[in-house]
């Protein structure tokens, strides 16, 4: 018994102390970078789920108004702002474009193009689909007498479609 008294425990050295020390600061330090990460990534999808929300509501808009009314009204370009929970306000800006296809009478491609500015930069979605309109089938559309192949009129691009603020 005595034997066992006799041997005082030794506790950590400082070394071991130091290196216990560097792997909980790394860890933890990786776990804040990984939530900081995710935090933008949860912000970037937030604005990505909105701007389709804002491309699906153009699209209802023109099915349920019909492609005729639709272009009568002449807006194929707009913008939409949005507050954020932080209380930025968000632009976003649409543009449609519709072609007439030569071959078909009556079916249209339609194309939404939606931009908005995000983290420093220009984010862009674009979209297509089809869509039969028998009504709008002898449509003509703006500057058609200039524009024989029934190719969209609109001549603004991606590129220049949201400018530096």
């Amino acid at each position: 018994m005595n034997d066992f008294c006799l041997h005082k425990s030794r506790g950590f050295t400082l070394i071991e102390a130091l290196a216990s020390s560097v792997v909980l600061c790394t860890t933890v330090a990786l776990i804040g970078a990984i939530s900081s990460k995710t935090l933008w990534q949860i912000r970037a999808n937030n604005d990505s789920l909105l701007a389709w929300q804002i491309f699906d509501e153009q699209m209802t808009t023109i099915t349920q108004m019909g492609l005729t009314q639709f272009l009568a009204m002449g807006q194929t370009s707009g913008e939409v702002e949005y507050t954020d929970d932080n209380g930025q306000i968000r632009l976003y800006q649409w543009r449609i474009q519709v072609q007439e296809d030569a071959t078909y009478s009556g079916l249209f491609r339609i194309d939404l193009t939606l931009g908005w500015h995000w983290n420093k930069k220009n984010r862009i979605i674009t979209a297509s689909t089809i869509l039969y309109d028998e009504s709008a089938a002898s449509l003509m559309l703006p500057d058609s007498q200039d524009n024989p192949t029934g190719e969209s009129v609109d001549t603004n691009t991606p590129d220049n479609m949201l400018q530096p603020q």
